[in-house]
């Protein structure tokens, strides 16, 4: 891992605040008391924060190039189209199809194309490995017609890594890919 080994970080790959700054000890000795005298209800002197100016300009010359990574949650949200793999389902056989979102993302609304939704019934629609649907049994795809009505859904949010899965059912006389599609709210 370069110059810091497994010890030197906790065991992780982030530097922490230390390790950025430098050794503390030689520079940075009082550096701790005007911090605290900063964070107190009482307004600051002008010399207390020229004499942090300087302190915080010795320790920037440790390394220039040290940076900090700082983790940031969302901050806006988008709706986006989560489309399912096109896959051929044959004929009288149930298929599950899979997908992983790659921000967070919560699904409203589900479609099947409306040519071909009523030839399919939907089994099962997982968020990770939890069940989305209120009971067991099947829904018929033309409930997820694009032009179905009052057919909104809230499902749990998909987190990165997780799989959303939708198991469909083929009762139609030919052998289709139906291209179902999820529409949602994503945090980016």
């Amino acid at each position: 891992m370069g110059m810091y080994d497994d010890d030197d970080v906790g065991g992780q790959e982030i530097v922490g605040i230390e390790e950025i700054i430098g050794d503390m000890g030689a520079i940075g000795a009082d550096l701790d008391d005007i911090l605290e005298s900063i964070e107190g209800d009482e307004p600051v002197k002008p010399s207390k924060l020229a004499k942090l100016a300087r302190r915080m300009g010795k320790l920037r010359n440790i390394d220039p190039n040290a940076i900090a990574v700082q983790e940031r949650s969302p901050s806006r949200r988008r709706y986006w189209h989560a489309p399912f793999p096109a896959t051929v389902i044959n004929t009288g056989v149930t298929t599950t199809l899979q997908m992983a979102p790659q921000e967070l993302f919560r699904t409203e609304r589900a479609f099947l194309n409306s040519a071909l939704a009523g030839d399919f019934n939907v089994t099962q629609l997982f968020v990770g490995q939890k069940n989305q649907l209120l009971v067991a049994g099947e829904i018929n795809g033309s409930v997820f017609s694009e032009v179905a009505i009052r057919s909104f859904l809230n499902l749990d949010t998909a987190n990165i890594g997780n799989t959303v899965s939708l198991q469909l059912r083929n009762d139609g006389l030919t052998n289709v890919a139906p291209r179902p599609d999820l529409l949602g709210t994503a945090a980016v």
